[in-house]
């Protein structure tokens, strides 16, 4: 991360946390859950927030629970996978319909 004059934090908005971006710093959170590594924990979702002032330089970096490069060559690019009982794209399908104007 690089310091920034104004903006730019990382917010958790179901945690009711802010981080703002300082030179040389890092976070680092679970994006699912402890008990059941399937489960995305959703108390981690988080937003970009916009830099009024200066720039922000960022880096992001995966950890990955299982190899998923041969997945991907075989042309997997995963989006169907379940969650909830539920594709993946279905919800997001959905989330998209609540958000459209009447």
């Amino acid at each position: 991360l690089s310091d920034v004059e104004e903006g730019g934090e990382t917010r958790f908005t179901r945690l009711n946390i802010s981080v703002a971006p300082r030179r040389g710093a890092a976070i680092f959170w679970p994006s699912v859950s402890s008990d059941d590594p399937m489960q995305t924990e959703d108390r981690t979702y988080h937003e970009a927030c916009t830099v009024t002032k200066g720039v922000k330089y960022s880096a992001n970096f995966w950890l990955h629970m299982y190899e998923f490069q041969q997945a991907l060559a075989r042309g997997c690019d995963n989006t169907n996978y379940f969650q909830n009982d539920m594709p993946l794209r279905r919800r997001q399908a959905e989330a998209l319909e609540v958000r459209r104007p009447p």
